[in-house]
């Protein structure tokens, strides 16, 4: 009976949310670099230690695009997972490098947090 139930649970789970069946980070090794042509910008504010004074700055930076490949933990290939494409991040990682992809909340689109 508790068996019954428990399968009936965990289909009603893997139904209702089907993200929970996959780990919510994975490893990956990135197989494309691009650099992204437009820039991003902030704003920001320094202080000086000694004297107090404020200066206000402008930080800009160059974007990139990835296409990255699913691995084990022990860094295999994992054929079961299609090449994810058009990761964007502000982070510079070079070709074949090891990183971390996270799927945030559920979402199917993947998100470079690590290398």
């Amino acid at each position: 009976m508790i068996d019954k139930l428990a399968k009936t649970v965990l289909k009603q789970v893997k139904d209702e949310y089907p993200y929970v069946a996959h780990p919510a980070a994975m490893r990956a090794e990135i197989t494309k670099a691009e650099k992204l042509p437009e820039e991003y910008s902030y704003e920001i504010s320094l202080k000086d230690k000694e004297t107090g004074v404020c200066r206000d700055y402008i930080l800009t930076g160059t974007s990139f695009r990835y296409r990255v490949k699913i691995l084990t933990n022990g860094k295999d290939e994992m054929a079961e997972y299609p090449e994810l494409i058009n990761i964007d991040s502000r982070q510079c990682y070079q070709l074949g490098e090891i990183v971390s992809v996270a799927f945030i909340g559920g979402e199917t689109e993947a998100v470079i947090v690590g290398g």
